[in-house]
């Protein structure tokens, strides 16, 4: 998991792994963006369902769609590729 900044946000990228299912990198990425333990965290099947987004962003090098939506004050994107991208958003 590396970190960088983005408009004056830190930004937390969590690169494909075929060993981790694209809802755990998700999970552990925004736990890192968060500071939250990731037990600590809201369930992600209440933003998204976590079966569905393994299938569809498979993480695995064989692609799949991308997608993004706010989870825990976060903002996630998934690319097709299966890479996190984690930055934190205010509340407004």
């Amino acid at each position: 998991m590396t970190e960088h900044t983005d408009s004056d946000r830190p930004v937390h990228d969590y690169a494909a792994d075929s060993n981790d299912r694209t809802s755990t990198r998700v999970l552990r990425c925004v736990s890192a963006a968060t500071d939250l333990d990731p037990l600590d965290l809201p369930p992600l099947y209440d933003v998204v369902d976590p079966d569905a987004l393994d299938a569809l962003v498979p993480g695995d090098g064989r692609g799949g769609c991308s997608l993004s939506f706010r989870f825990a004050g976060t903002h996630v994107r998934v690319t097709e590729a299966g890479d996190v991208h984690v930055s934190t958003v205010d509340d407004v």
